[in-house]
């Protein structure tokens, strides 16, 4: 069985992150995600999350494509991947910190596949284009 990590604050749960979330669940037979945290968005994208973790888990678990929702770690930290044990991470187009951040723990720690999901039409389903207030 492979086991597929994918990362993402999903604030706001729109058609980009429904196909990002599709296509990494393609990558292998069982789909994991790492959800931020209220904290990890503060401190990440530096504004308060428009939705609770929990309001962010409820609609996630509305996908048949999620077989399990875990709370991420702080920036830098993965251990959600020694508790998971993923097989591959799923990260998106323009999750560049992420893979940075990945790049540098996995030199330090165990190496894990990372498979790149491409966009599906940015100039439209993109989380800062579409929650802009």
């Amino acid at each position: 069985m492979t086991t597929v990590l994918a990362f993402g604050a999903f604030d706001g749960l729109h058609e980009g992150h429904a196909h990002f979330l599709g296509e990494a669940s393609a990558l292998g037979d069982r789909l994991i995600v790492a959800l931020a945290t209220d904290d990890a968005i503060r401190s990440l994208k530096r504004h308060e999350p428009r939705y609770t973790f929990e309001e962010r888990r409820g609609s996630l678990r509305l996908l048949p494509t999620i077989d399990d929702i875990v709370a991420s770690d702080a920036s830098g930290n993965f251990s959600v991947i020694d508790d998971v044990h993923p097989d591959m991470i799923a990260i998106g187009y323009d999750q560049g910190e992420l893979d940075a951040a990945l790049k540098v723990w996995m030199t330090l720690n165990r190496q894990v596949p990372v498979m790149y999901i491409k966009s599906h039409e940015p100039e439209r389903f993109k989380s800062s284009l579409i929650l802009m207030v």
